[in-house]
């Protein structure tokens, strides 16, 4: 049934972009369409061999001034407050996304702002964005030339329509959204602000240069990310800021902590009295998700216990990274243990009604769900050198181990739950409330322009 479907898709893209899609045979994207079937849903393919044709189909000027035109005639701004302008590399539910969501939330309403958001790729949050501000997402963002005469289009006929400064605050937010700041600097908007929600030293040296030469302002949300950002690239100090982001779902404060943990047993059908150690975020290689059930296979074949249960929320495309998941979990015949428990929109009973987070990511600044972890009062498994929360170890419970220290791991597991030490009932500090206040952020990343 896949195979047909994905045909119909591919028919479906011929129609619409023939000369392209012809261009586009050869031999290496024949291998990559092999290797796609056997790892990747039908709708993944069809997206991707959308985003490809898109990317290298010859450049219609006419139509990308439609497109401008129809986008900047839309806007209608009830009042005169100043302009701020967001760029998202995604609409994606994931943390970079939200937290770019979030702060121009919160500088509408609380600040007064008006907002335009640019998105370089769609996702499953668009209308999320919309909601908020004018959203406006990229066509050509991944041809170069393309992408210059869309900003330029775009940016020109909004300075004409609204006469906003050259000064406005522009937040580019992730690396991935950085090739604007080239064309937007040219234009002569020169007060752009990077947040960076990557670890530098995942990248090449000096890949980052033309963040350092187009930004007024580099935010990282950590001192660890920071000092990996001036290690692997010639960044001028005086432009770097460290500010961690706050918590997006202030409701896990307000979650019944019985009424959570009963939901969470429900839905996966397992015993009231079970333990459960949660891990979040993508299924890929860099979250460590591999990892998580690898632990999570060794603690239980090792330990004997049926009692305890490992989940697992979030998830991604189909790669080749899930269907050895998938048959790990099968041949060591824990399927009723591990649970990997895809997308759920809301996740704060699952982190209020769990007992311990395990971070297992190999490359994450501060993810969102540490920030959730925290709220719910977990007691936080995580390794050196992949994380800026070390930040945080003095004042909030956690156990920092050696860089995937699995035996390490399995004996904090087997020590929290036998003295029953999985979530702390410790108040938290004015420091760390502080820390969790995601207006505190807004506040700070506005005050910088």
């Amino acid at each position: 049934m896949k195979i047909f479907e994905i045909i119909s898709m591919l028919f479906k893209l011929f129609i619409k972009n023939p000369r392209e899609f012809v261009n586009q045979i050869n031999k290496d994207n024949y291998k990559t369409l092999k290797s796609a079937l056997l790892n990747e849903s039908p709708d993944q393919i069809f997206t991707n061999a959308k985003s490809l044709l898109k990317s290298t189909r010859k450049i219609e000027e006419s139509r990308i001034l439609q497109r401008v035109t129809y986008f900047t005639k839309r806007i209608n701004f009830q009042n005169q407050s100043p302009l701020l302008i967001t760029f998202s590399h995604e609409a994606s539910r994931t943390g970079a996304p939200l937290i770019i969501l979030e702060f121009a939330k919160i500088a509408k309403l609380k600040h007064g702002y008006n907002i335009i958001q640019i998105l370089c790729k769609g996702g499953e949050i668009i209308k999320e964005f919309e909601e908020i501000g004018y959203t406006y997402t990229l066509d050509y963002y991944s041809n170069n030339k393309g992408l210059k005469i869309e900003l330029e289009a775009l940016m020109n006929q909004l300075v004409s329509k609204l006469n906003i400064p050259k000064n406005t605050p522009i937040y580019i937010n992730s690396e991935g959204s950085t090739k604007c700041m080239k064309f937007l600097h040219s234009l002569g908007f020169q007060n752009q602000t990077s947040l960076i929600h990557e670890l530098a030293n995942y990248y090449p040296n000096n890949s980052w240069n033309h963040i350092e030469k187009y930004s007024k302002n580099i935010v990282f949300p950590a001192t660890f990310v920071k000092d990996q950002a001036l290690i692997h690239n010639k960044i001028s100090e005086n432009k770097v800021h460290v500010i961690p982001q706050g918590l997006l779902k202030p409701e896990l404060y307000t979650e019944d902590i019985e009424i959570s943990r009963a939901f969470v047993r429900r839905q996966l059908n397992i015993p009231e009295t079970a333990h459960i150690i949660l891990g979040c975020g993508s299924k890929i290689a860099r979250k460590g998700t591999d990892l998580f059930v690898t632990i999570a296979i060794n603690y239980l074949l090792s330990t004997q216990k049926r009692d305890v249960h490992f989940v697992w929320l979030g998830d991604s495309p189909m790669n080749e990274l899930q269907v050895w998941l998938g048959r790990d979990i099968e041949i060591s015949n824990l399927n009723t243990n591990i649970h990997l428990a895809g997308q759920v929109k809301d996740t704060s009973k699952w982190f209020v009604g769990s007992d311990i987070f395990l971070l297992t990511s190999r490359g994450d600044p501060l993810p969102c769900v540490i920030y959730e972890a925290i709220a719910a009062k977990l007691h936080i498994i995580l390794y050196k050198g992949t994380t800026g929360y070390s930040d945080l170890m003095g004042f909030i419970p956690g156990t920092l181990l050696e860089f995937i220290d699995i035996p390490g791991t399995i004996r904090t597991i087997e020590q929290l739950i036998a003295n029953d030490q999985s979530q702390s009932s410790q108040k938290q500090s004015k420091k760390l409330t502080d820390f969790l206040d995601m207006e505190r952020y807004t506040n700070q990343l506005i005050a910088l322009s």
